[in-house]
């Protein structure tokens, strides 16, 4: 099961400008079917509490 989700892709001060949107599950897929939109410079696992 894969979740389709609505999302502003405004960034700013290191934090999402709003929220995620829960659509749908879309239950014929699985997350393995949905490939990652990251470049190479990201850090997927960028912890905020950790500080900048």
């Amino acid at each position: 099961m894969a979740p389709e989700i609505e999302v502003d892709t405004a960034f700013e001060h290191r934090r999402w400008r709003r929220r995620v949107w829960y659509v749908r599950p879309w239950l014929d897929l699985s997350v393995y079917d949905v490939p990652l939109l990251l470049s190479e410079e990201a850090e997927p696992f960028w912890d905020a509490t950790a500080g900048a």
